[in-house]
C-alpha cells in the first residue's frame, strides 16, 4: 500500500505523462508552417495587420506567360494596353506588418468594399492616418460568397521591433508597376508563393535581428 506522500508524487508523475490519451496527438502544440511569402493573402479568419507605409494605387490585369500567370500593373488609365480592356481591377498596395506570420509583407486590396472601409477611417477625425492603429479583415465564405469585414483596434503606438524590422529593409512600392521585386531589385516577382533564394534568407534575417533587438 502506497503512503500519501508517495501516492501523491505517483498521481502527479501520471498527471504529467506525455503517453496520457488526453495528451496524446500527432504534432506538438508548437508546430508551424515557416512562413516565406513577402505578399499578405487575406485567410479564412481574422487577418490582423498594422499599415507601415503610404500606399500606390493603379490597375491590375493577369497575363500568361511561359512561367504562368503574373499580374501586370499600370500607374494610370493611360497606360493600358487594349487587350487587357474589360479585366481590370483597382488596386491599392502597402507595406503591413502581418501578425499572424509575424512578417513585414505589401498588402494588396482589389476589394472595393475593404477600400472603402478603410477609406472611411482615414477621413474619420477621430482615426485618420492608419499607420496610427492596427487593422482587422475578417474572412468568411468562400467563391462568390466570400464576404470581409473590416474593423480596427484603438490607436496605440507601434511595437518598436516591428517598426526596427520595417527599417532594416528598402522596400520600393514603385517596383510593382515594372513587375520587379519591391523587396530585392531587379529580382522578378514570383507571386504564386515561391519566392524563396538569397535574398529571402537576407530578408529573414534582417527581421529575425531587429526582433532580437540586434539592429
Amino acid at each position: 500500500m502506497c503512503s500519501g506522500g508517495v501516492k501523491k508524487k505517483l498521481n502527479k508523475r501520471v498527471a504529467e505523462s506525455p503517453f496520457r490519451k488526453d495528451k496524446m496527438s500527432f504534432l506538438p502544440n508548437e508546430d508551424r508552417e515557416p512562413v516565406k511569402g513577402n505578399y499578405m493573402r487575406f485567410k479564412e479568419g481574422a487577418n490582423k495587420f498594422r499599415v507601415l507605409s503610404s500606399a500606390i494605387v493603379g490597375n491590375e490585369a493577369w497575363e500568361d506567360t511561359e512561367e504562368g500567370r503574373r499580374p501586370v500593373r499600370f500607374r494610370t488609365t493611360d497606360d493600358i494596353p487594349a487587350r487587357f480592356a474589360g479585366e481590370l481591377k483597382y488596386f491599392w498596395a502597402f507595406v503591413v506588418w502581418n501578425y499572424q506570420d509575424e512578417r513585414v509583407q505589401i498588402l494588396e486590396i482589389t476589394q472595393k468594399g475593404i477600400r472603402d472601409d478603410i477609406r472611411g477611417y482615414t477621413q474619420d477625425e477621430d482615426w485618420g492616418d492608419p499607420k496610427e492603429y492596427d487593422i482587422t479583415v475578417t474572412r468568411s465564405g468562400d467563391g462568390l460568397d466570400t464576404k470581409y469585414q473590416t474593423k480596427v483596434s484603438p490607436k496605440k503606438k507601434i511595437d518598436p521591433a516591428i517598426e526596427k524590422a520595417y527599417k532594416a529593409l528598402t522596400i520600393d512600392l514603385e517596383a510593382l508597376y515594372t513587375n520587379d521585386d519591391p523587396f530585392a531589385g531587379g529580382r522578378d516577382i514570383d507571386e504564386r508563393g515561391d519566392d524563396s533564394g538569397k535574398d529571402e534568407v537576407e530578408l529573414d534575417d534582417a527581421i529575425d535581428q531587429a526582433m532580437k533587438g540586434e539592429l
